[in-house]
Parts: C-alpha cells; sequence; structure tokens
C-alpha cells in the first residue's frame, strides 16, 4: 500500500492543473490516514491546501476547501478541518462543511458514549 501512495504521490504532484492536483492530493492524503499513515497525511493535506488556494474559480475552489475540511474530519485531524472549513469564503460551502464536521463530532461522541456505558 505504501508504495503504490507514495507512486501515487509522485503522480498527483506532476498535475498542473491545480483544481485536479488539490482533489488527487485529497484522496492521497486521506487514503494515507485511512491505512494508519497519519503522520504521513497530514503534510499532503497541507499540500492539497495549498493547491486549493491556486484554484482561480471561486467556486471550485470553495468546494474544493469544502471536500479537504471533510476529509480531514474524517481522518481525525479535527483543528484542521475546522481551519479549513474556516476558510471558505462562500457561505453555503462553509456551512456545509461545518455541518458536516458537527455530525462527524457528534457521531464519534455517541460511539465513545456507548463504549463507556
Amino acid at each position: 500500500k505504501k508504495g503504490l501512495l507514495a507512486e501515487a504521490l509522485v503522480m498527483a504532484r506532476g498535475i498542473e492543473d491545480v483544481h485536479w492536483k488539490a482533489s488527487a492530493l485529497n484522496e492521497i492524503a486521506a487514503a494515507q490516514a485511512k491505512a494508519g499513515l497519519a503522520d504521513h497525511a497530514r503534510p499532503i493535506f497541507a499540500e492539497a491546501l495549498t493547491a486549493a488556494y491556486g484554484i482561480e474559480d471561486g467556486y471550485w475552489r470553495e468546494i474544493v476547501l469544502s471536500e479537504i475540511a471533510t476529509r480531514q474530519m474524517r481522518a481525525g485531524f479535527l483543528a484542521e478541518a475546522l481551519t479549513t472549513a474556516r476558510s471558505i469564503g462562500n457561505a453555503s460551502e462553509k456551512a456545509r462543511a461545518l455541518c458536516e464536521i458537527a455530525a462527524a463530532k457528534a457521531k464519534e461522541a455517541k460511539k465513545k458514549a456507548e463504549k463507556n456505558k
């Protein structure tokens, strides 16, 4: 797995279109986190953000940022997910990202509560 992720990372870094680059890096970071490689995922999420902020079309930039925030939350990076979500300029995309983060946190809290019964 790690070898394929490394190969995918090299390919993603070579993508010139920042929209697709950000999306690819986001997918790779999420896969790394899911594979238990959180320490590798965090800087890749940062690369995805850098690429996303370079997207000139505001509509797509906001959507990609929202997707990154959601993936950061699912990877367990709550602080980063909130920072990303709060950086979204479009109110509806910001609300969508924050709602997904809140729902994930609520689900996590419910699981902990049930586990501690």
